[in-house]
């Protein structure tokens, strides 16, 4: 009976390949860079597209392509090895490979069965704005910041990519038909460098890529089209624009055919189904409609089904290609799938979230918190909260709230402060879902405001672009303060700053640090157009100037005290200067291996090592390499390549100790455990990697 069973079991691996992962190992655990023993979320969803018998879709996300069974929903597996967030994911039409496309223009080509890599088919560069696929994964079209197009014949190799070149303007929407022979383009036009007059707009722009000439053209008089579809013959052209509204156009002729008109902005569209017939489009406000856009009289269409998505921002749409399932993805991270006939739910997958901003651990590190934003930021936008089981990697809560910004979440991972265009901060309450207090004192429609709180999350200061330092202290007796958690309980900040430090006027002001038992407060400065930074010590007490730390550098964008106070760090895209708190010595100077746009440090727990994450780096071109519309030229380009590293320093030496790599894109956080055994880096890539710290210190892996 026993032989039997593993003989069973045997052949049901073998027959399936992709039970394997389901039987070996939680999702969480797939794919992990050394050192890493988990990963929390799966990034963000930048296309779905499901295989040609639609038994199975594959979601290209920031982290690689998820491949997922049309049936339950469950995860199939996951496959990495792009540099860079995948943009886009096609089958072939016998379903027996897949082609993806990264940020960069990388394109590989994948076993659908196996789902091992078979070629790189064009390699990775640095001057990408938009891609798009043909949907038989053949042609590959990239618009760079030349304003040219290059088109790739994917099955060829050695090959130069057939140039195309544009009107100077800047791509919004982009899209192949199916043989690739027809590219179609949206444009928001630049504007002159020096006297900001716009060029020639053109709404849309069609081309014949064989011929590289211009089949047709629409002027730019209406609303700006973000999306852009063809049909499975490639006859007929979609586009949906800014304000809702959808527009069929003959390829060949751009003869309108039939126009839908939605009730809301930012609208999103799906492909069209496998027959053509059926078109999916959601508003913003959740509300999902499936036109038959065969009903006539022409220029009409009805709603076949509408599903309402819980008032969620709709990101992406797939129809199967019966027509019969829709797949709705949704800002917060979720997709749905739908029974388009009944109107019924058939699963849910969630995990699909986007950039990560802060990260705490509980007391008892059994749960992490999270800060998130949304896949695309608004004035108003709703973050979110998220808790997680470190354990078992499950998610445990999920809190929506609505703010133009999400700055620093207290250490114990309960309150968020917010602030918001008319000056004030709330801080809110996650679990009671309310502000436990309004503090006053920012500019109106300020919104680019450095914070800093203090371990103990008794201190917080701030400081923005009227150069006023302002400090607000708790000064509540104990309990008071345990009142104030209470859920009908106010915060102990007052409204108003205790302290307020006027900085000069021609400073430019940088990142602000406060001391592990909040009594010192840091904060970089930096005159115009120099390299002289200085950092200003403040006594929180007193108000009084301590000391000032100088460094021959540019302006700094991360401070930082060791735990045991007597260190102070701070990076920019150049290099990390550490100093001394108690003297104000420079110390030593780490340089990076290239420039970053800036940097995200912290100390580890000891304060023997230093952990930096650089977010994002520049890529350097000699002048006049790249000339943009309007007569500019292009001397440096920010690029997420190697952003998403984070390097450990000796912090007596400034040696360098390891470099680990596992994000897509730039790591905006990090958190150590309370038991000091666990590094998070909370990424834009939508995830979180939970890292060994004991592993990480003991390797050498420059």
């Amino acid at each position: 009976m026993k032989k039997l069973l593993l003989l069973y079991i045997a052949f049901m691996l073998i027959a399936n390949p992709f039970l394997s992962n389901g039987f070996a190992q939680d999702y969480t655990q797939w794919q992990l860079p050394e050192g890493a023993k988990m990963r929390l979320g799966k990034g963000k969803i930048n296309d779905i597209t499901f295989s040609s018998d639609g038994t199975r879709f594959a979601v290209a996300a920031t982290i690689g392509i998820w491949i997922y069974d049309a049936e339950t929903g469950e995860e199939f597996a996951l496959l990495t090895g792009h540099q860079r967030e995948v943009k886009a994911v096609e089958f072939s039409l016998d379903g027996r490979t897949f082609t993806s496309v990264d940020a960069g223009g990388e394109t590989r080509l994948w076993d659908a069965t196996t789902r091992k890599l078979r070629a790189i088919l064009t390699e990775s560069t640095d001057l990408i704005e938009e891609v798009a696929l043909s949907s038989n994964g053949t042609k590959l079209v990239t618009a760079n910041v030349d304003d040219k197009f290059r088109l790739w014949h994917l099955g060829e190799t050695d090959q130069e990519p057939i140039i195309i070149d544009d009107t100077r303007q800047r791509v919004s929407a982009l899209a192949l038909s199916p043989d690739g022979s027809i590219l179609a383009s949206s444009k928001t036009p630049h504007h002159n460098s020096i006297s900001q007059t716009p060029v020639e707009n053109f709404r849309l722009q069609v081309w014949d890529t064989t011929t590289q000439k211009m089949l047709f053209n629409l002027p730019g008089d209406t609303e700006q089209i973000h999306t852009l579809v063809f049909s499975p013959d490639g006859r007929t052209l979609a586009g949906l624009d800014v304000d809702g509204k959808a527009q069929l156009w003959d390829a060949d002729t751009g003869t309108s055919q039939l126009t839908l008109k939605g009730n809301e902005r930012w609208a999103r569209m799906s492909e069209f189904s496998s027959d053509g017939r059926y078109l999916a489009i959601a508003d913003s406000d959740g509300n999902v409609r499936v036109w038959d856009i065969t009903i006539k009289p022409p220029h009409q269409s009805a709603s076949l089904q509408v599903f309402k998505e819980n008032s969620e921002d709709v990101s992406t749409l797939e129809l199967s290609p019966d027509g019969k399932t829709l797949l709705v993805a949704s800002e917060s991270g979720t997709i749905r799938a739908w029974n388009i006939a009944t109107g019924n739910q058939h699963f849910t997958i969630t995990g699909h979230i986007g950039s990560m901003l802060h990260l705490t651990f509980s007391e008892t590190d059994k749960v992490l918190t999270s800060i998130n934003s949304p896949n695309f930021v608004w004035l108003e936008s709703v973050f979110q909260h998220r808790q997680w089981d470190v354990r078992t990697g499950n998610l445990l809560f999920t809190h929506f709230f609505e703010s133009d910004g999400a700055e620093k979440i207290s250490p114990d991972g309960g309150t968020v402060l917010v602030d918001h265009r008319d000056g004030t901060l709330d801080l809110w309450d996650i679990h009671a879902k309310r502000s436990r207090s309004t503090l006053k004192g920012n500019m109106k429609d300020e919104l680019n405001v450095q914070f800093a709180l203090s371990l103990d999350g008794k201190v917080l200061a701030g400081v923005g672009k009227d150069r006023i330092i302002r400090v607000w202290k708790s000064k509540q007796s104990a309990w008071r303060q345990f009142f104030s958690r209470l859920p009908w309980g106010r915060s102990f900040f007052g409204a108003n700053p205790q302290f307020t430090f006027k900085v000069h006027r021609k400073d430019g002001f940088g990142a602000l640090a406060l001391s592990p038992d909040g009594k010192i407060l840091a904060h970089a400065r930096t005159l115009p157009m120099t390299v002289n930074t200085t950092v200003y010590l403040y006594s929180t007490e007193t108000g009084e100037n301590l000391r000032t730390l100088k460094a021959f550098t540019d302006r700094i964008t991360d401070l930082v005290f060791s735990p045991d106070g007597k260190t102070i760090a701070g990076g920019n895209r150049e290099a990390i200067h550490l100093w001394d708190t108690l003297t104000g010595t420079q110390l030593r100077v780490c340089t990076l291996e290239r420039l970053a746009v800036s940097v995200t440090l912290v100390f580890s727990p000891d304060s023997s090592i230093l952990i930096s994450a650089a977010r994002g780096t520049v890529v350097e071109f000699p002048d006049g390499a790249v000339r943009l519309a309007g007569g500019g030229w292009l001397s440096e380009a920010t690029s997420v390549h190697g952003g998403g590293s984070i390097q450990l320093w000796e912090a007596h030496t400034g040696d360098l100790l390891a470099t680990y790599t596992g994000h897509t894109d730039r790591v905006q956080t990090l958190a150590f455990s309370k038991d000091e055994k666990t590094l998070a880096s909370g990424s834009a890539d939508g995830t979180i990697l939970l890292w060994d710290w004991e592993t990480l210190k003991k390797a050498n892996n420059r």
